[in-house]
């Protein structure tokens, strides 16, 4: 029962109403003695509970949850690989885990087959080394969070010594090396969370990142509106001058609903191609 739950909700089914599974459950069995089944509907019930809490229309677990469905089931289009930039408190990487697990669960499917890689410094945010940078929320240092208490969080939610979760340590502008570029196309991104607040940082990311991302990756960027959408600061800045770069294009993509304080964007290269197909 506990798999069809998010079977259900990765459908589409949210809203509390006669198709919830416990509502179901007790309308299809209403002729019944309800004392019979009265705990199995409690139990059902408890369950829509706990799911709806964690996977809310517009939370970030409910978006990955579908990017992760939508990926799976577009024949042409990346799949496998989890990048994401600025890790933090590990807030974003905690409801990219729990979706994970409950598609991978409701798919049948091996949740280490998933390679994740995870870049930050692990000492804090950079100085600010542009224009488009300033905000007076943010300065050097904050949100600095080790790479062992990060570790030690993750550990919670997945077996780290399974060899899937790789951590990428130090600045931006030190540590995405054409080299490692170069070692890491072999598993080009499906999925990308951008999790930085400053224009240079996002910059850094996309110009590193983009030469070995294919069609159809699906960006998502938590500090978008960090300045009320202003297209010559922050994250916007950065993307208006990569779909300007030549490279590509990151469109816009409403399609797997809303978060709230980010935005989601898919990847098209220039001189579009799709992947072979996958079955």
């Amino acid at each position: 029962m506990v798999s069809a739950i998010p079977a259900l909700y990765a459908q589409g089914v949210i809203a509390q109403h006669r198709s919830m599974p416990h509502n179901r459950f007790a309308h299809r069995y209403r002729g019944i003695n309800r004392a019979l089944i009265r705990p199995l509907i409690r139990q059902r019930a408890k369950l829509d509970a706990f799911f709806m809490k964690r996977f809310r229309t517009n939370s970030l677990s409910t978006w990955f949850l579908r990017a992760l469905r939508h990926q799976h089931h577009q024949r042409f289009g990346p799949e496998g690989n989890y990048y994401e930039f600025g890790i933090g408190k590990g807030r974003s990487m905690s409801r990219f885990l729990r979706a994970l697990k409950v598609f991978c669960d409701a798919e049948d499917l091996d949740l280490y087959s998933y390679s994740l890689f995870l870049f930050d410094s692990f000492e804090g945010m950079p100085s600010k080394s542009s224009p488009r940078d300033e905000h007076p929320g943010f300065s050097k240092g904050v949100l600095s969070f080790s790479l062992e208490q990060t570790r030690t969080r993750m550990s919670k939610q997945l077996d780290l010594s399974r060899g899937n979760v790789h951590f990428i340590k130090g600045f931006f502008d030190e540590s995405l090396t054409p080299e490692l570029a170069n070692g890491l196309a072999a598993h080009p991104p499906s999925l990308v969370t951008v999790d930085v607040d400053y224009y240079t940082s996002t910059k850094s990311v996309l110009e590193w990142i983009l030469p070995f991302t294919p069609t159809g990756c699906l960006f998502y960027f938590d500090d978008i509106w960090l300045f009320y959408g202003h297209p010559e600061m922050g994250q916007v800045a950065a993307i208006n001058e990569i779909n300007q770069s030549g490279i590509g294009y990151l469109i816009p993509y409403p399609e797997l609903g809303t978060t709230v304080g980010g935005r989601s964007f898919v990847f098209s290269r220039r001189e579009f191609e799709l992947q072979k197909a996958r079955w």
